[in-house]
């Protein structure tokens, strides 16, 4: 049995995953596909469109074996840290291979940044250039084109690749600790903001479309495996979750909270741009427009707009950043997947929690984030916090929660 472990967020999942798992399945043929996926609430501060059971129970029927979450206080952060997470929980379930997709074909490239990125040299003009005023990304690629590096700068520019970079550089840090081989897989289909709708299209485009009132199913079809559309066809409009319906929230928050400057990302001062900008702006998107910077992007404000909604500690992320996930939560899983998260019970240092309610009732309270609590308590709150956020992204609130939807098994 080889374990092949594959970070995503599959929102929703489409052919270009079932295409990478299809690959994984040609080349390794005892291959056991674990999935380390985002949960409610998605990499860029964004309510993922589909629960996360649904999801991973489309990843199921897409071809996986288990579908486990990554917690919200790595999931829900910069490509960096989401690597990280994500990385360093599939390295604790002694996964074998770490299949990724990227744009770039070859391996090699990706390697050669990952190493020179992390030289003390590299690092030291990166941080001159985010001191300037930059964002992280808009520093990176400026390092990258500097005197004595002459890195392709041009390949950064694209989401896989970095993320692809991203992983690699979590591999090379764990070192002993970890005996991940890396295998590419060239991404197959649509640039990640492309909106056109074809066979091969991004989960943006997808998801586009189905915000729209009249829904052109024949379009979307094209783009999902077929059972994958037979179940999101018969999925409720109203359960789909839209992010702009956290806009009035976010800004109660924001006006009312004693406590912005405490939380993760809230630092400089943007709480009083923040502040200026709500003042002007109508919509969630006018307001990413308005409030990103050189220094802040939207991508970064989505993110900080979601730790306030749900009070995210600065101090607790640092902790949790030193010591990794601690637990593993499925969300779905086959036969295979039932076997190797039995195996995984007798070889694994981590948590297995398949019933949050069961493992710590205190979670349904606040008291669950005090400093007193553990930090597998306080990591699991945030999940089920980012759970009941996203429902409320929604136009139906009684949905399925942490404390009543267990891991569906698909046999």
């Amino acid at each position: 049995m080889t374990t092949v472990g594959i970070v995503a967020e599959y929102n929703p999942f489409h052919n270009g995953h079932a295409y990478q798992i299809d690959c994984i399945r040609k080349k390794i043929s005892d291959a056991v596909i674990v999935i380390c996926m985002s949960g409610s609430i998605t990499q860029r501060g964004e309510a993922a469109l589909l629960d996360k059971w649904t999801r991973a129970e489309l990843a199921i029927n897409g071809g996986a074996d288990l579908v486990l979450e990554l917690p919200f206080v790595f999931a829900c952060r910069s490509a960096q840290d989401f690597a990280s997470g994500a990385i360093r929980l599939l390295s604790d379930l002694h996964v074998d291979i770490l299949a990724f997709g990227a744009e770039i074909g070859e391996l090699a490239p990706l390697q050669h940044v990952a190493q020179k990125i992390d030289s003390p040299a590299f690092q030291g003009v990166l941080y001159k250039y985010i001191r300037n005023g930059n964002s992280y990304a808009a520093a990176f690629e400026k390092a990258c084109c500097s005197k004595g590096f002459d890195l392709p700068h041009e390949m950064l520019r694209q989401p896989n690749n970095i993320l692809a970079i991203e992983y690699l550089r979590v591999i090379h840090k764990l070192g002993k600790k970890n005996s991940i081989t890396p295998l590419l897989i060239s991404r197959k289909g649509n640039a990640y903001h492309d909106t056109n709708l074809t066979a091969f299209s991004s989960a943006s485009a997808i998801r586009e479309e189905l915000k729209n009132l009249s829904v052109d199913w024949d379009k979307i079809s094209q783009a999902l495996p077929s059972q994958v559309f037979s179940q999101l066809i018969k999925f409720p409009r109203n359960k789909m979750a839209y992010t702009e319906n956290l806009y009035r929230p976010f800004l109660l928050r924001l006006y009312t909270s004693q406590l912005l400057t405490t939380f993760y990302g809230y630092q400089e001062g943007v709480e009083n741009r923040f502040l200026r900008v709500a003042k002007t702006t109508f919509s969630r998107e006018e307001f990413l427009q308005k409030a990103s910077t050189k220094r802040y992007s939207k991508s970064r404000i989505s993110r900080l707009m979601t730790y306030a909604l749900l009070e995210v500690n600065r101090d607790f992320i640092s902790q949790v950043d030193m010591i990794g996930p601690q637990y593993i939560r499925p969300l779905a899983m086959n036969r295979r997947g039932m076997e190797l998260l039995h195996h995984l019970k007798r070889n694994t240092r981590l948590t297995i929690l398949t019933k949050p309610a069961r493992y710590n009732k205190s979670t349904k309270s606040t008291a669950a984030i005090s400093k007193s609590a553990s930090i597998v308590h306080r990591m699991l709150f945030y999940d089920i916090q980012a759970t009941h956020l996203r429902n409320l992204a929604t136009d139906r609130l009684n949905l399925p929660d942490d404390y009543t939807h267990s891991p569906s098994i698909l046999l």
